[in-house]
């Protein structure tokens, strides 16, 4: 509905969004920094010994290449220029290096958040992976919802047009970073993913909430698959999210989201 009310002001009548106009600046609360790194630390160490976490991570993966004339899953392309290693597989080993920089044997669960476009070459490359056997049980396929691709020719009358695939078929892609939060992390849609079942050797069902409650976890970082240097698992990020949780506004049923912001050198 609130999609449908968007596509309806935004696209179709061309009303504008509401403007920001000025920005308020915000002290950091230095002195609590020391404590904010000690409660990270300890959210970010719990269940280590019994295998459990509060931590865990999701990677919005449902584009592919095609700006950078690469015609695959975008998670696929090598880039560290060193040992030439894909999106995927850096980001997997950072997720598994923070895991055991605070004494855990596994990885972090981690989500990866596919469309229609890239699941099933994302499954089929990570499974080729040499890793894939240490962190299968720790990775959750889920496909975000589908969309169709819009114009955006302001000014023109084809602005807001759908884009066809074919003569008779939409364009659809996926909703992108917005569905971590309306529909994969969200209780009430009960998104579905695919986990790996040793017991079957095959992939399963699984609901993505339950799957990530299954482990412990209360605490899931985004992040965006064409971003290496994002710091994972930063304890003062998590110690400072921790200490800012209004409770009240959970019971509500709303999100407590931090974010943090790195100038660019």
């Amino acid at each position: 509905q609130e999609v449908g009310r968007l596509y309806k002001e935004l696209v179709i009548e061309k009303k504008k969004a509401a403007a920001v106009t000025e920005f308020t600046h915000v002290q950091p609360i230095l002195e609590r920094r020391p404590e904010a790194a000690r409660m990270g630390a300890d959210v970010l160490r719990w269940g280590a010994q019994e295998g459990k976490t509060k931590f865990a991570g999701i990677v919005a993966a449902g584009g592919t290449g095609s700006g950078l004339k690469y015609p695959h899953s975008k998670g696929m392309l090598p880039a560290t220029p060193l040992s030439n290693k894909s999106l995927y597989l850096a980001l997997i080993e950072k997720m598994r290096a923070a895991a055991r920089a605070y004494g855990h044997r596994k990885m972090y669960p981690f989500v990866f958040m596919l469309s229609n476009k890239t699941e099933a070459e994302t499954i089929a490359f990570l499974q080729s992976l040499d890793i894939w056997n240490e962190v299968k049980d720790r990775i959750i396929f889920v496909t975000q919802k589908h969309l169709p691709a819009l114009l955006r020719k302001p000014g023109t009358p084809e602005d807001g047009r759908a884009v066809l695939q074919s003569a008779s078929r939409l364009n659809l892609g996926g909703v992108g970073h917005g569905d971590a939060l309306d529909y994969v992390l969200n209780p009430g849609e009960k998104a579905a993913g695919k986990v790996w079942s040793n017991e079957k050797n095959d992939f399963i069902d699984a609901g993505a909430v339950e799957w990530l409650e299954s482990f412990g976890v209360e605490y899931v970082q985004y992040m965006n698959v064409d971003n290496l240097l994002t710091p994972i698992a930063d304890k003062y990020l998590v110690g400072e999210h921790v200490l800012s949780r209004d409770f009240e506004i959970e019971k509500e049923g709303r999100a407590h989201i931090s974010l943090v912001m790195i100038r660019k050198i």
